[in-house]
């Protein structure tokens, strides 16, 4: 949407409670609709100059992000938390142009109890305990600029596989209670990814290649940017494979 110099910012935002807005550009006035935050400047930003907007807000979201924790009825052992942008989800979490058609790098930074995991798109540039509260802050960066709906946040407790292709690091993630068939499942990964790079002569372009299960996903998987979400009914054990088997979707 900036193509011309840019006087008013509109933002998808769904259901978000926010109090505060700044920029390094002056704000004429900021507006909080329930769908959207609309930002009006003194004077145009040029196109083509680079601006900073920060935007302070809670929510709770009904789309977009979702918990599983013991107060839902979930074993305490696999408390979690994942996001799904597709198509228009992400708006319910964080404001943002929530379209395909905007490409962007994204950063985002979890603060988790020290016991859990932190799966972001990109590279884990940070992981620190803050010592006031005690809890560990992860940050990931996605340099390579990608789209809106592919922004991805999955935190709790998981158990990990790793393997290697090459440089390229791939984990394999489930909540512990799922744990025992992740081998099983994902065994053909690795085989997979080096069938397709030398079918199509083109090398995977990402930093890594994560593929997690979460419960209760909405969909089968989503492919998000070098960290797929899978559904925990992917997994499967070698008994049943003949029955119930994910490997075209895994």
């Amino acid at each position: 949407p900036i193509v011309t110099p840019l006087e008013e910012l509109r933002l998808d935002a769904v259901d978000l409670r926010i109090s505060k807005v700044t920029s390094g550009d002056k704000i004429a006035a900021w507006e909080n609709t329930d769908q959207a935050l609309i930002v009006t400047f003194e004077k145009p930003i040029p196109a083509g100059r680079q601006s900073k907007l920060k935007v302070f807000y809670e929510a709770e979201p009904v789309k977009g992000l979702y918990f599983r924790t013991p107060e839902l009825g979930y074993d305490p052992k696999d408390t979690h938390l994942w996001t799904q942008g597709e198509t228009i989800e992400a708006r319910h979490w964080f404001p943002c142009f929530d379209s395909p058609n905007e490409f962007l790098t994204s950063t985002i930074t979890c603060r988790v109890p020290k016991g859990m995991t932190v799966l972001s798109n990109g590279r884990k540039t940070s992981e620190k305990i803050d010592p006031e509260t005690g809890l560990k802050a992860v940050t990931w960066k996605q340099e390579k600029p990608h789209v809106n709906y592919l922004i991805s946040l999955v935190a709790g407790y998981f158990k990990r596989l790793q393997e290697k292709h090459g440089d390229l690091s791939m984990s394999f993630w489930t909540p512990p209670s799922d744990f025992a068939n992740a081998a099983n499942s994902f065994r053909h990964t690795k085989r997979c990814m080096k069938y397709f790079e030398k079918e199509i002569g083109v090398a995977y372009p990402w930093a890594k290649y994560d593929q997690i299960c979460v419960q209760d996903f909405n969909w089968g998987g989503m492919e998000n940017t070098s960290l797929t979400t899978l559904n925990t009914s992917t997994l499967f054990s070698e008994e049943t494979e003949n029955i119930r088997s994910s490997q075209g979707l895994v």
